[in-house]
């Protein structure tokens, strides 16, 4: 049988695509991975004027898509098409007229309203229960944890009771960091925080408050130190965008290492892999809800979990 060529446009947080990219051509097919995002430093533009910006990207995008010229593809997959001017996906649906379109999407429409693209898709993929709910079109796919990044696990004795990593995006996202901070120190609990702060948001933040946020980082963390973490952690606590329901990466990669799951999202109790053994659902203003026992119990070993994998993930996509 002849293999299958996937066309696959990643848009490349966390280095997430390399690792789909990985197990597309383990489990699928041979790809050609086109990124829709200009190396680092080009990026700089959009501060100055996202006008130009946004020219300067259809001018990458368009001589990628020159470059392809005479290729055949059985599948073209986008990981956030919206970062791609429409013209553009349009021209490769005339280019490659009998490859299956496939797009998922880790954002909400909320954040990025990409419903304009949907149409272009003989499949979409989205982790958000709203937009599915909202719109039939879209199919609802949670995300998933990488296992081959998993060190070796480390049972038992933990250096941490609890892990924190999350971007400070806005200054509500600090807020729980200090809310975090409080209630490790009041319950005698080794609580690891890693919190990059967006310079917008400090500057705002020190306007507001004429005071400096404390505990902050300026420097972003791999996914493998993340890991790392999680590793040596006996609690991961996960307080998400409150523009999206959609589950967290970390919900996954959490479960997946066989950690336990603070959450303020709901929505995982839909999910098959929920017990409340291994996840309490709270807000970092009621931290003080969650049992002592919580942080000392161990993780109960579930089955279901393995249905998050990125193997898993990739087979529910591509299945005919």
């Amino acid at each position: 049988m002849k293999e299958k060529e996937i066309l696959f446009f990643g848009y490349n947080y966390m280095n997430y695509c390399t690792y789909i990219d990985r197990e597309l051509n383990r489990n699928v097919g041979k790809t050609t991975y086109c990124s829709l995002e200009f190396p680092r430093w080009m990026r700089l533009f959009r501060q100055f004027s996202a006008k130009f910006y946004a020219k300067l990207l259809k001018n990458y995008h368009t001589r990628q898509i020159d470059a392809l010229a005479g290729r055949h593809f059985d599948y073209v997959y986008f990981i956030h098409a919206k970062a791609m001017d429409i013209e553009l996906v349009k021209r490769l649906k005339a280019m490659f007229p009998d490859a299956k379109f496939i797009l998922y999407y880790w954002d909400s429409l909320k954040t990025t309203d990409y419903s304009a693209y949907i149409p272009l898709f003989d499949k979409v993929f989205s982790f958000d229960h709203t937009d599915c709910d909202a719109d039939k079109r879209l199919t609802y796919l949670p995300l998933f944890y990488t296992e081959e990044l998993f060190p070796a696990e480390q049972p038992g004795k933990y250096d941490y009771d609890m892990a924190y990593i999350a971007s400070i995006t806005h200054e509500r996202r600090y807020q729980y960091l200090v809310n975090l901070r409080s209630y490790a120190a009041k319950n005698d609990l080794r609580l690891f925080s890693f919190t990059p702060v967006f310079s917008k948001t400090y500057i705002k933040y020190f306007f507001r408050h004429h005071a400096l946020m404390k505990g902050i980082r300026w420097k972003t963390i791999s996914v493998q130190e993340v890991y790392d973490v999680f590793n040596r952690s006996a609690v991961i606590m996960d307080f998400p965008n409150n523009y999206q329901t959609g589950l967290t990466m970390r919900t996954f990669e959490t479960l997946g290492m066989k950690r336990k799951l603070v959450t303020s999202n709901e929505l995982i109790k839909k999910e098959a892999c929920y017990s409340p053994e291994n996840v309490f659902i709270t807000t970092p203003d009621e931290l003080d809800r969650i049992p002592r026992e919580f942080f000392t119990t161990p993780f109960r070993e579930d089955p279901a979990v393995e249905e998050y994998s990125l193997q898993s993930w990739v087979r529910k996509q591509f299945a005919e």
